[in-house]
């Protein structure tokens, strides 16, 4: 559980910075499914159960600051 909380305050500290493995894991740690692209597309696509959470997440390094800041706001991530 450190190294996620590690990673979710990183990722709150600097939105411009954040490389896909480390949103990915904190996406998959904090319950949400993926699913890869199919036939060449590459955005991938990121499910909760239980609430209305969907987002699109292309994969390019680093991730654009908007779509880590909807991420942050969708999982209400600011509190940790």
């Amino acid at each position: 559980m450190a190294q996620l909380q590690k990673r979710i305050r990183k990722i709150i500290q600097n939105p411009k910075a954040v490389d896909f493995a480390n949103l990915q894991y904190v996406l998959i740690k904090l319950g949400c499914t993926e699913r890869q692209p199919k036939s060449g597309g590459s955005h991938y696509i990121y499910k909760r159960k239980g609430d209305n959470f969907t987002i699109s997440i292309p994969k390019k390094n680093p991730i654009k600051e908007n779509y880590v800041k909807n991420v942050i706001e969708l999982l209400g991530l600011e509190d940790y």
